[in-house]
C-alpha cells in the first residue's frame, strides 16, 4: 500500500490544523495512511473540550503574540514554538491501532538512542520527563493519533503562558511545568530535527508495510472552508459566560470543571471544561443536558427529586451507550447533581 507525507511550509497554527482536518478527509476518500509533520510559531493549542481562559494567561498571550488554537481532539493545553515538531498519523479506521501508532513513534526515537517510553495515558517520556503529548480522534472511517515532540523549546515562556493546575503537577511530585517537562536536545545536543524527521519517516513506512511514501503538497485553496472555523474567535476561545456554580474535579482521566448558571432558582446552562481525551463523549453530554434544560425537561431542585431524576435519566442513558467509560460519566453526573442540590439550599436559605 501507498503512504502519503505532508510536510507543512506554514507556521501559522490555524492553516495547520485545518490542513489536519482536510487530511482527515483525504484519507476517508482514499484510504491511505498519511504522515503529516508540521510546526507553529508561538501558540497555545488547546484541547476540544477546554477553556482557554483557564488553561492559559490570554493576556499574556496577546501581550506577547503568542496565538490560541483549538483543536479536534481531547487532552490538555500544550505550547507549540518552532522547538516543536508535531507529527499526525491518520489512517483508515481498519488499521487504527493507538498502540501501534505509539510503537511507531517509539521506534522512531529510540533509532536514535533515545530511550523513549510511553507513560501514563498519553506521554512519552525521556529520563522521567516527558518530551511529547498525543491526543486521539475517530470517526467511522478515519483515526487521528497527534502528538507534539518537544525539541529545542522555550520553557520559560512556555511556563509563563500555560496555567497548568497546582493539582496536576503536585499529583506527579513536581512544582513546576519545566519541572515535569524537558527537550530532546537538552541530553542530546548533536541531535538535528531533520534526523527525527527521516527515522519518522521510516517508522511509519515501517510500521503502515507502506511499499512507497509518496511526498505531496497542501493545496491551500482547499482548506478554505476549514479556514474559516479555525481562525473564528467563537471556536478558539468560546468565552464562557459567568457561571454562579463551579465544581472542579481531579481523577486518573483527567481534569474537569463544571459549570452551572441558575437564574431564579432556574437551571438555564450546563459547561463541561476538561482535559479528557473522550472529546464526543463530553459534547455529546454537554449537547443532551443543554437541550434538555432548553426543553424544559431539566431545571434547578425545586420541585423534590425533580431535577435529579431528570438528570439521573439523561446520565443513565449515557452509561448504557459507553460502558467502557462509565466512571467519567457518573463523576460527571455526582458534581452536577451536587451543584445543584448546593443551588437548591443558596435559594432556599
Amino acid at each position: 500500500m501507498e503512504g502519503l507525507f505532508y510536510k507543512s511550509q506554514y507556521t501559522d497554527p490555524y492553516i495547520n490544523l485545518a490542513a489536519e482536518e482536510y487530511l482527515l478527509h483525504v484519507c476517508m476518500r482514499e484510504g491511505n495512511p498519511i504522515l503529516y509533520l508540521w510546526q507553529n510559531a508561538d501558540t497555545v493549542v488547546i484541547g476540544r473540550n477546554q477553556n482557554a481562559y483557564t488553561e492559559c494567561n490570554v493576556r499574556y498571550a496577546m501581550d506577547q503574540g503568542i496565538r490560541i488554537a483549538r483543536r479536534m481532539t481531547g487532552g490538555g493545553a500544550v505550547y507549540h514554538d518552532l522547538g516543536n515538531l508535531n507529527y499526525s498519523i491518520i489512517l483508515p479506521k481498519e488499521m487504527y491501532d493507538v498502540d501501534r501508532s505509539t510503537q511507531m513513534i517509539l521506534d522512531a526515537l529510540n533509532r536514535l538512542d533515545l530511550h523513549a517510553v510511553k507513560n501514563g495515558r498519553n506521554d512519552i517520556c525521556i529520563g522521567g520527563k516527558k518530551v511529547s503529548g498525543n491526543a486521539y480522534y475517530t470517526n467511522a472511517k478515519v483515526g487521528l493519533h497527534h502528538g507534539t515532540l518537544l525539541y529545542h523549546v522555550d520553557t520559560a515562556r512556555m511556563e509563563q503562558v500555560l496555567q497548568v493546575s497546582s493539582h496536576k503537577l503536585s499529583k506527579k511530585g513536581i512544582s513546576s511545568v519545566r519541572a515535569r517537562v524537558s527537550d530532546l536536545i537538552t541530553d542530546h545536543p548533536l541531535l538535528r530535527l531533520s534526523e527525527i524527521e527521516t527515522e519518522l519517516k521510516k517508522a511509519f513506512q515501517t510500521g503502515y508495510h507502506s511499499d512507497h511514501l509518496k511526498e505531496r503538497d497542501i493545496d491551500p485553496e482547499c482548506l478554505t472552508g476549514y479556514l474559516d472555523k479555525y481562525r473564528s474567535d467563537e471556536w478558539n476561545l468560546q468565552r464562557i459566560r459567568e457561571y454562579a456554580m463551579i465544581s472542579e474535579a481531579h481523577s486518573t482521566w483527567g481534569d474537569m470543571r463544571i459549570s452551572v448558571h441558575c437564574e431564579g432558582g432556574i437551571l438555564r446552562a450546563v459547561e463541561i471544561s476538561t482535559d479528557v481525551l473522550e472529546t464526543d463523549l463530553i459534547e455529546d453530554i454537554k449537547k443532551a443536558l443543554n437541550a434538555a434544560i432548553n426543553r424544559g425537561t431539566i431545571s434547578n431542585a425545586d420541585e423534590e427529586g425533580g431535577c435529579e431524576e431528570s438528570i439521573e435519566k439523561v446520565f443513565l442513558i449515557f452509561a448504557e451507550k459507553y460502558p467502557d467509560n462509565r466512571d467519567i460519566i457518573m463523576s460527571i453526573r455526582d458534581h452536577l447533581s451536587g451543584l445543584l442540590n448546593e443551588e437548591y439550599r443558596n435559594d432556599n436559605k
